[in-house]
């Protein structure tokens, strides 16, 4: 279905939370605000405390003030100021009547809006079809992240090294070694570079099984421990995405080999990457070796077990946005920013999961993050 066409484009919402409008103002707001585009003209109403600060650092032709639209509404019979109000003054003044808003709009703002003869069209995902690729800037700030994120991991690393192989456990200081010990790591060393992990995973043995549980158990020796980081840069807003397997111990072959095949799974995902290329064929080439290695992907004992995630995606201002390098019809382009993590898991044996970040070149790939994948430490 052709998109039927928009006199302007709205969004509302906070810029920390939202990131179509932290892209459109690169400024970070923590209160919801409106954001209008008429053409290439970009305007945003801010309540008067951002005011001033708006005005230096929101990149947009014009910083207007709520109060004033508060005004102009309350001189309108029946309106009292609301946020529908000042947008309703707000595009009345721009004489627009269709509107291109997000999926996600409000829907009371919506609702509103609607019964006041403004037609509202919802547009299709990304909102802003730029952002998917990304200036050397964008990259630049990706790196960044990426450098931090490293950074952490890698001192997440050294301590697991030092820890004490006892009773089937890792110990450290007359205690189990549990998740939140090596988060703490983590997330000191990434605030120490302003950047913020949440939900992070730091998981072992048969709890990496389950690729999202963040992990709680005590840490297993000799089995795998995943640790998945995904931190967002304060000053930036852009994310990394890396993960990382390790063992402590004496792994059994089971598992090395496990880690082997993850390991070349991915080394197809970068071979294959490059521009033109479906999402798709990269993540069935995975599979189809997995397969081919005798990993098969299916439930066992009440537990789905093999490689059941996508084999990637976007990276940006929100740490999953497109493409998409799994099953549907994303093609790769110059100047995608994307992960590859393919990864494998059985109980009884544990999870891996290795992911690493890649920017889409005219010619094929870069990998942007390299930090060491020892296996055994």
């Amino acid at each position: 279905m052709k998109n039927k066409p928009v006199d302007a484009l709205l969004l509302y919402g906070s810029s920390e939370e939202n990131a179509d409008i932290f892209y459109a103002t690169k400024m970070f707001v923590p209160d919801a605000h409106i954001y209008i585009q008429k053409k290439n003209k970009k305007m945003v109403i801010l309540n008067d405390l951002e005011l001033d600060r708006g005005k230096k650092q929101a990149q947009v032709d014009r910083v207007l003030s709520f109060s004033t639209y508060q005004s102009k509404a309350l001189k309108t019979r029946d309106r009292r100021g609301t946020t529908a109000d000042v947008i309703e003054v707000a595009l009345k003044e721009l004489k627009v009547k269709n509107v291109g808003v997000p999926s996600n709009f409000p829907l009371f703002l919506a609702d509103i809006l609607r019964s006041r003869n403004f037609n509202l069209i919802p547009q299709p995902e990304p909102f802003f079809p730029e952002r998917r690729f990304k200036t050397k800037t964008e990259v630049k700030h990706i790196s960044e992240s990426i450098h931090h994120t490293e950074q952490a991991i890698h001192k997440a690393i050294q301590f697991i090294k030092k820890t004490t192989v006892k009773q089937g456990y890792l110990w450290h200081r007359g205690k189990k070694v549990t998740p939140a010990d090596i988060k703490k790591i983590i997330n000191v060393s990434l605030m120490e570079n302003e950047c913020v992990a949440q939900h992070s995973i730091v998981a072992g043995g048969d709890e990496a099984c389950d690729p999202h549980n963040t992990g709680f158990k005590p840490i297993p020796a000799h089995k795998p421990i995943v640790m998945d980081i995904f931190p967002k840069s304060i000053k930036t807003g852009y994310y990394a995405d890396i993960t990382r397997t390790v063992v402590r111990g004496k792994p059994s072959q089971a598992v090395l080999d496990l880690y082997q095949t993850v390991l070349e799974g991915q080394k197809i995902g970068f071979d294959l990457a490059g521009p033109g290329v479906r999402g798709s064929d990269i993540h069935e080439a995975i599979c189809d070796y997995f397969e081919s290695k005798g990993y098969k992907t299916g439930k066992k004992n009440g537990f789905i077990q093999g490689f059941f995630h996508g084999t990637g995606h976007g990276l940006g201002l929100d740490v999953h946005e497109a493409p998409r390098v799994s099953l549907g019809n994303d093609i790769l382009q110059p100047g995608d920013v994307v992960t590859i993590e393919p990864g494998l898991y059985y109980r009884g044996i544990g999870g891996i999961r290795i992911e690493d970040d890649i920017l889409i070149t005219k010619t094929g790939c870069k990998k942007l993050s390299t930090y060491s994948k020892k296996f055994v430490v």
